[in-house]
């Protein structure tokens, strides 16, 4: 998958939402983006929900250019109280796992009801490194290196409105 349209996103978004709020009707809902990747994403998301979740976002990296440093950095923690409530992470992309598997160590440090996670793009060959696949994925996708709609290379092309992989020779000129 080399380009996502915004409408395609969009029509996607919805139906996520359409299943969060079945999944988190009546219930004590907050979603907790990881910056900064995922600001877009979750603020359509939760634009699109009927149900009305807390939000709190945290902000971790491990990305230097289009390669994982493989160390997570974490730059801030929450501010909303989530002992036994539901907490739904929500991601850009989910593409080495170390990020997720590291925000979802922090979050369970305070004893929430339930955990899931929401990304936008799922790198699905590293299910065998996490402890829980994502229950909500937007896109499954595979190889290149993914911006647009908040995903970036070193900080750049956050804004576009579609996602698309960079060309080699886009990922060869950033070094």
């Amino acid at each position: 998958m080399g380009h996502i349209t915004a409408h395609a996103i969009q029509r996607r978004i919805k139906q996520l939402a359409a299943i969060l709020d079945s999944d988190y009707k009546d219930k004590d809902l907050v979603l907790v983006g990881v910056l900064n990747g995922s600001f877009v994403f979750m603020a359509d998301v939760v634009r699109s929900l009927t149900i009305d979740p807390e939000v709190d976002f945290i902000k971790a990296h491990s990305y230097q250019g289009t390669k994982s440093s493989g160390v997570v950095t974490t730059f801030s923690q929450l501010t909303v109280n989530i002992t036994d409530r539901h907490v739904v992470v929500v991601e850009d992309i989910i593409d080495s796992g170390n990020t997720i598997a590291h925000v979802t160590n922090i979050i369970e440090q305070h004893n929430p009801q339930s955990i899931q996670t929401l990304c936008l793009l799922y790198r699905d060959s590293v299910s065998d490194t996490l402890k829980k696949k994502p229950r909500y994925v937007g896109y499954l996708v595979d190889r290149g290196f993914f911006v647009g709609y908040g995903l970036d290379m070193n900080g750049r092309l956050r804004g576009l409105s579609h996602v698309r992989t960079l060309t080699q020779q886009e990922v060869n000129a950033d070094r």
